[in-house]
């Protein structure tokens, strides 16, 4: 029952891991970061500025989307709980109180039966075949692993098999949240309430063995680095997180991702180029295949007044939603708030 309770908590916060995942409540409490785009020089923020500027659609958290009759409101959220989110949330209901369907990620109701489903399956989050965890990592670290997973209930053999980005929710440390853990308070849980208040029909856009088996597809041995990395980094975790939900509150945050990609891994002795590869490896599996596999049910859609709400991070980019959006012929407005 310990094993499945972690595996459940984990899941429901990595389900829509896009960077903007920290929570207020008794763990932000506690989390003291400092916004790293402070502790730059004005040269260097102008460059990062300039970097962002090549991003397609790199700011903005609402966004409206028009092909002929249809209008599609797109909402860029942030999974955990802040104070900042009553204006997020009031701004977008302006839109969700008349439209015709709210598309989530997944809806609230859907996680815990699908959940229970797939910790039944094999080949899910259980590895069939290798190569395994004790032969890519670190030998030390795979018995410092060992140890502490041990704790949650897990064998040494389903340790072995299981997706190595998974396990990185159990090593990071620091009082933050950086999975969210806790969604309840988070701009998709509110924005889900109110589409009940207002009698707003909603779907979900994948399933949780969808969302897992698009993030396990990354190859096993970029994995089981960032892993490595993960467990030997001291970095303050605190500050990038911070950095990234201040640059979400103020429309920068793929900016706030670029600097946040810049400090990275800085107390490890690895190349950049090498930091750069694997964060774009985690991206395209989290973020950018996810994408691909959402546009279909959402170009599918025939409702006149439509609101997509996913993770902020999935907005900016080549594939980004809103960039996809705009590649079928839709027009993008960024809403000013």
């Amino acid at each position: 029952m310990k094993k499945k309770y972690a595996l459940r908590s984990a899941i429901v916060g990595l389900l829509s891991v896009g960077l903007l995942t920290l929570s207020t409540t008794a763990s932000e409490a506690r989390c003291k970061g400092t916004d790293l785009r402070k502790g730059i020089s004005a040269q260097d923020r102008a460059k990062f500025a300039q970097q962002a500027a090549r991003i397609p659609f790199a700011e903005g958290i609402i966004w409206e989307a028009r092909r002929g009759d249809q209008t599609i409101h797109v909402v860029g959220t942030h999974h955990s709980g802040d104070g900042r989110h009553r204006k997020v949330v009031a701004d977008a209901s302006k839109f969700l109180k008349n439209a015709d369907l709210l598309m989530l990620e997944i809806r609230t109701k859907e996680i815990e039966p699908q959940w229970d489903a797939v910790f039944k399956k094999p080949g899910v989050l259980l590895r069939q075949s290798g190569p395994y965890m004790s032969q890519l990592l670190r030998k030390d670290l795979w018995e410092q692993l060992s140890l502490r997973m041990q704790l949650h209930g897990f064998s040494p053999d389903e340790l072995n098999r299981i997706q190595p980005w998974f396990i990185t929710g159990s090593v990071v440390h620091g009082d933050c949240d950086p999975f969210a853990w806790n969604r309840s308070k988070g701009v998709d849980a509110r924005l889900e309430r109110v589409a009940r208040s207002k009698r707003v029909p909603t779907m979900s856009l994948e399933t949780v063995e969808e969302s897992l088996r698009s993030i396990s597809a990354e190859p096993i041995r970029n994995q089981v680095k960032m892993l490595e990395w993960d467990m030997l980094s001291k970095a303050e975790i605190a500050n990038a997180t911070v950095t990234l939900r201040n640059g979400y509150f103020d429309d920068k945050l793929a900016e706030a991702m670029l600097i946040n990609e810049a400090f990275s891994y800085r107390d490890l002795k690895v190349s950049r180029s090498e930091v750069s590869r694997l964060m774009r490896s985690r991206d395209k599996y989290i973020l950018d295949e996810r994408n691909k596999n959402w546009m279909p049910r959402i170009l599918s859609r025939k409702e006149k007044r439509i609101m997509v709400a996913v993770g902020a991070a999935h907005l900016p980019g080549k594939y980004g939603v809103l960039n996809l959006l705009k590649n079928k012929g839709y027009t993008l407005t960024m809403v000013k708030r």
